[in-house]
């Protein structure tokens, strides 16, 4: 790994976590070309959004899946929803209709809203190569061997994004995602290529990227359905 690359993956870090231009700038001592090269690198690996300018576009709201559904089920009202999470009753509406559809939430626990059952909304629509980077815990394992075990960090149609699976490039595996029972959806299996390899600099745990070469049509559905799960929280 390139000190380049080192500074790439801790840049992200920082932005994350609420960092400025004019802070990176100063931290990472770039002019105002380099701090456009190094958002422009960011954001053609997909993990931030840039303007037709090239400058850092604010982060969206990101709703965290299992916080909103405690706070639906203990009663919260639709006003304090919207304000806890900073969407409108359209946007609310989304994300009750995406958690209905990925049976998350049943429709009868819904009923006494008209204002939300009457509307029609056009569908949700995944791109296939989006990818979604998880923020709770999802486990996975290597089918032959349950013992090796990690978890989902982001993920698409097309490959997986994982932590703690033990692995070799080129070497392929089935592997085995387990999504939350609250989810309503069944553990589904793929067999992927290890396209890449590394220990963390910082946990010294192991990083890994999969390329999914072979899924069934019902695994796929499982797959496709809990990506669904994530899109709206992203």
């Amino acid at each position: 790994m390139t000190d380049r690359e080192i500074n790439a993956r801790q840049a992200f870090s920082d932005i994350r976590s609420g960092m400025d231009e004019a802070a990176l700038m100063e931290k990472y001592k770039l002019s105002r070309a380099g701090l456009k090269n190094l958002l422009k690198e960011l954001s053609e690996l997909g993990l931030l959004e840039t303007d037709k300018d090239g400058k850092l576009k604010p982060p969206r709201k990101k709703i965290k899946v299992k916080q909103f559904l405690k706070d639906f089920r203990s009663g919260m009202a639709d006003d304090g929803l919207m304000a806890k999470y900073e969407i409108s009753r359209d946007g609310l509406y989304l994300v009750y209709r995406r958690l209905i559809d990925l049976k998350a939430v049943r429709s009868d626990e819904l009923f006494g809203e008209p204002d939300l059952t009457a509307r029609a909304i056009d569908p949700i629509h995944v791109r296939e190569m989006e990818r979604f980077c998880l923020d709770f815990e999802l486990s996975v394992h290597e089918a032959s061997h349950p013992g090796n075990r990690g978890v989902v960090r982001d993920m698409s149609e097309k490959g997986v994004g994982l932590s703690g699976i033990s692995c070799s490039v080129g070497e392929h595996k089935i592997l085995v995602i387990d999504p939350d029972k609250f989810m309503d959806i069944e553990p589904f299996l793929f067999r992927a290529e290890c396209a890449w390899s590394e220990i963390d600099i910082i946990t010294r745990s192991r990083l890994s990227g999969f390329k999914i070469d072979e899924i069934s049509a019902e695994d796929l559905d499982r797959l496709r359905q809990l990506i669904g799960f994530l899109s709206f929280c992203q």
